[in-house]
């Protein structure tokens, strides 16, 4: 779903993504939707992409894999709110990062006056290279799943 509720400081480094206020919840899909939309944006289109996104590879029967949104050279927050009525903000629905210009990671998460943010962050099985062979090659590698 493209949300309006999400504007984007271009001109800053790292960039800043605001989800506006009354809101207090992001789903990751929703961001990736959106993002993709104002990147579509003709006048948005002399940027660097802000967000590379992977993930929903099928598994099986109507079973897929978490998506992964990276942030890049940019931070997401939500907007201040006022001191008496501070907020729990959450992201969800996959996984957020964030690099910064040189692909190093950076804090994804952007703070603002009285505002908290959960970044639920979700797992699955990973594959990892196990070198056996005793060497430095690759010519004796295993793969191994952990779970």
């Amino acid at each position: 779903m493209i949300r309006g509720d999400i504007t984007v400081n271009w001109d800053t480094s790292p960039r800043i993504v605001l989800v506006s206020a009354p809101s207090t919840d992001l789903v990751i899909q929703d961001l990736v939707d959106t993002i993709r939309s104002m990147e579509a944006e003709q006048q948005n289109m002399i940027y660097p992409s802000l967000l590379a996104a992977t993930g929903k590879d099928a598994l099986g029967t109507d079973i897929y894999t978490g998506i992964t949104a990276t942030l890049q050279n940019a931070q997401i927050g939500f907007d201040a709110r006022a001191a008496t009525a501070p907020a729990l903000c959450n992201i969800s629905g996959g996984n957020l990062i964030a690099v910064d210009a040189n692909g190093d990671f950076l804090d994804e998460l952007y703070f603002t006056p009285n505002v908290n943010i959960r970044n639920q962050m979700s797992t699955s099985p990973a594959l990892v290279e196990i070198d056996t062979s005793g060497s430095d090659d690759d010519s004796g590698s295993d793969f191994g799943t952990i779970g």
